[in-house]
C-alpha cells in the first residue's frame, strides 16, 4: 500500500501596502442586490488572489448609471421581520 505525498500548498501574506486599482462599474439595467454584490467583493478586495480578511486590500469602485438600476417586483413592497419593525424601500424614480 503506497501512500502519496502530502501537499504543501504556500501561505500568502498580504502587504499592507498594495496597489489598488479604479474600476467602474455600469449598473443600467442590472438588478440592485447583483450588482452590490460584486461591488463589495471588488472592495473588499475578494477578487484578488492575495486576498486576507484583516488587510484592507480592496479595489476602488466608481459607479454610473445608478439612477438607471433595476428594482426587482419584491423591492418596493412593505417588508416586515419579527425583530424589526415594518418597512418601506421607495423607488426614487
Amino acid at each position: 500500500m503506497s501512500l502519496a505525498a502530502p501537499i504543501h500548498h504556500k501561505t500568502v501574506m498580504a502587504k499592507e501596502s498594495l496597489a489598488r486599482a479604479w474600476f467602474v462599474a455600469d449598473v443600467e439595467g442590472k438588478t440592485l442586490g447583483r450588482a452590490a454584490t460584486k461591488i463589495a467583493a471588488v472592495l473588499r478586495g475578494k477578487t484578488k488572489a492575495t486576498f486576507t480578511t484583516y488587510v484592507d486590500a480592496g479595489d476602488f469602485v466608481v459607479v454610473i448609471n445608478a439612477d438607471k438600476i433595476r428594482l426587482s417586483a419584491r423591492s418596493g413592497r412593505t417588508s416586515c421581520t419579527a425583530t424589526t419593525r415594518c418597512f418601506r424601500v421607495a423607488c426614487a424614480r
